[in-house]
């Protein structure tokens, strides 16, 4: 189900934006707890980017506060973290999205926490 977005989302939609017009990826959701503690008036602790094929260090580095760091443990049971960076004061992890899950439906029911079943 999609509705419109609330202004408390600005800041996150506006990183949603940058990151999809970056070219880094195919296209990407932001998901998981930064948008669960937004809708809840919460400090937002880190930013979870899901995308979808493959990732171009170069088009993202410059929107990030400080240079993106390859990971290769991860704490996702369906999603590997591969690479972490700042945007704007924020952790942001992205995680690419296997062939498994083509939409943000199927993702999102991948999560271990259904409150945490939320994207924009």
């Amino acid at each position: 189900m999609y509705h419109e977005l609330s202004p408390k989302f600005e800041f996150l939609s506006d990183a949603l934006v940058a990151f999809n017009n970056s070219g880094a990826m195919s296209s990407c959701v932001i998901a998981g707890g930064a948008v669960r503690d937004t809708w809840f008036d919460k400090p937002v602790k880190d930013i979870d980017v899901f995308y979808w094929g493959p990732f171009d260090e170069s088009k993202i580095m410059p929107l990030l506060d400080w240079a993106l760091v390859i990971v290769t443990e991860s704490s996702y049971t369906t999603n590997t973290c591969k690479y972490k960076g700042v945007y704007k004061g924020y952790a942001v992890d992205f995680i690419q999205v296997p062939d498994a899950f083509p939409s943000i439906e199927k993702l999102l029911k991948t999560f271990p926490i259904t409150i945490s079943e939320i994207a924009i």
